[in-house]
């Protein structure tokens, strides 16, 4: 029975899912779940508790350090004030808080001393103890002190804010409002991380909005990303202290020996082992051997190779797909190869042509000591030309030119092509250094006599300007480098007034005008 690439993954995966599906419901419905929700939210319980259990700590040891500065300074006579700034400063330094403070209710006889909390890196600002003066003017003497949170622009501040009953209407040398202050910030949460065992990060607002907002895990009380959300109100109900707390990734330890999870994990091990068995016999080697002769078609960029594939089903079909493509690809190459060395204008060799055929009988000539001639052609004023007469008749102008090329060089060994706008190479082998320039020559004459107008050329037509070089090829003479002398000897035309050839053969000096006088013989135009 042949079943098709579709069927057969098809049924894999059906088989997979229906098993899989039902060893998972079992376990999530009837053993997983309901354990899971009742372990997770006790322990959030847990968590919160302690923090709930800090936050009283917290409160009560600032209440205990302000009211035993009040009770220091209730016992200060008069005439003891640098007793009590002296106390005031070793009762702060004892207490667990960041600052304590002392003042009269106007804000004078202020005094700020820093507590064993205290870091020299956070100092209360002018504006924060202006706030902290402000929030306790509001405080009458009680029995208790008052516990409050305050928020500045740069951090919240617990303060513990306590008084003795009218001192100022005794006439009293010293403070009659004490608080304690303590910073929520990066120290005290890392305090309070320590105590409870998990991580505890600070947030803003919109992140606590956020998380408020966010799905929640089966118990109901973290988010699907184990977090807590733990926050601390002021007097007035407002969030003074919001806080995001992480917490362990929950564990699935105590539910690894029950029965049914157990067949579920094995039955899904089984399936699983089978059904990679099957695709990897079925998909993932056929699909291998593909990957790999594509990869050494693409490597040997051999386009002309097939891919073999000996089964009728969706993947022999892309196969054969791939085999129709390769063969379209292996066309289009071999016909952008040809259009990659084929100058569009003139269908003469472009640069690329020419560099590759020159290099090959340039080779060829060092071996067999044979001499070379190099013949670089430039059409005068030809930028001048376009802008007077515009770039298609400058075209035409090029075409033309190169028609007279392909008509004086048509032997098989000469490579002609157009390696710039204006400008055109010549490669001839085994060529006499007369019939060289007598070809030379005749092309200058040829086009002289199609008499194509061009007004800013001092002769009233179109002409070119040549340069020959010729010279045996050997270890100390590249075709680079004779290419150099060719373009030297052409600007030497270009020099003496254009509308001429130069010739040489050698690499310095000794550059010769092409004359009529110069030829001898004169082959016949075939």
């Amino acid at each position: 029975m042949k079943l098709s690439l579709a069927w057969k993954a098809a049924a894999l995966i059906l088989l997979n899912v229906v098993l899989t599906f039902s060893a998972g419901l079992l376990a999530r419905n009837y053993v997983l779940n309901p354990e899971l929700a009742k372990i997770e939210l006790i322990n959030d319980k847990k968590v919160l508790h302690q923090l709930e259990v800090i936050e009283d700590l917290t409160k009560r040891n600032m209440a205990e350090s302000v009211n035993r500065i009040k009770v220091f300074a209730s016992r200060v006579k008069n005439s003891n004030w640098v007793d009590f700034a002296a106390g005031l400063t070793e009762l702060a330094a004892s207490s667990d808080i960041s600052f304590a403070i002392a003042a009269n209710s106007d804000g004078s006889l202020l005094q700020v001393r820093p507590g064993s909390r205290f870091n020299p890196e956070n100092l209360l600002s002018p504006a924060q103890i202006a706030l902290i003066l402000k929030t306790a003017a509001k405080v009458s003497a009680t029995d208790t002190p008052l516990v409050n949170l305050i928020t500045t622009q740069e951090d919240a501040l617990v303060v513990a804010i306590d008084r003795l009953p009218d001192i100022e209407q005794l006439d009293v040398l010293h403070p009659s409002v004490f608080i304690a202050v303590n910073r929520i910030n990066g120290e005290f949460i890392a305090r309070v991380n320590r105590l409870t065992g998990v991580d505890i990060r600070l947030i803003n607002q919109g992140e606590f909005s956020t998380l408020l907002s966010a799905a929640k895990a089966l118990s109901g009380l973290r988010t699907i990303d184990d977090e807590l959300l733990w926050s601390v109100r002021n007097l007035e109900g407002e969030r003074v202290i919001m806080a995001a707390v992480s917490l362990p990734p929950r564990s699935y330890d105590d539910q690894l020996v029950s029965p049914t999870l157990a067949i579920a994990l094995l039955i899904t091990l089984l399936t699983w082992c089978i059904a990679i068995w099957l695709i990897h016999r079925t998909i993932i080697r056929p699909m291998n051997q593909a990957s790999a002769t594509l990869q050494e078609i693409l490597q040997d960029k051999d386009y002309a190779r097939q891919l073999h594939y000996r089964h009728r089903d969706e993947f022999g079909r892309l196969v054969a797909f791939c085999n129709q493509l390769l063969g379209m690809v292996n066309h289009h190459t071999n016909e952008l190869e040809m259009l990659s060395l084929t100058d569009p204008l003139t269908e003469l060799g472009n640069r690329r042509a020419f560099d590759i055929q020159a290099q090959k009988y340039w080779a060829l000539a060092e071996r067999n000591t044979t001499r070379m001639a190099l013949i670089a052609f430039d059409i005068d004023y030809f930028k001048s030309y376009n802008d007077r007469y515009g770039h298609p008749a400058g075209d035409k102008v090029i075409a033309s030119f190169a028609g007279i090329l392909e008509r004086n060089f048509k032997r098989g060994s000469d490579v002609v092509a157009r390696v710039g706008g204006e400008e055109f190479l010549v490669v001839t082998q085994d060529t006499p250094a007369g019939a060289c320039q007598v070809l030379t020559n005749r092309v200058l004459q040829d086009f002289r006599e199609m008499k194509i107008e061009h007004a800013d050329n001092p002769t009233g037509f179109a002409t070119v300007s040549a340069g020959v070089f010729q010279a045996t090829p050997d270890v100390n003479l590249s075709l680079e480098l004779a290419l150099n002398r060719a373009d030297e000897i052409l600007y030497s035309a270009k020099q003496q007034g254009r509308n001429r050839a130069m010739h040489s053969d050698a690499l310095v000096d000794a550059i010769k005008q092409i004359r009529s006088a110069d030829i001898h013989r004169l082959p016949s135009k075939t």
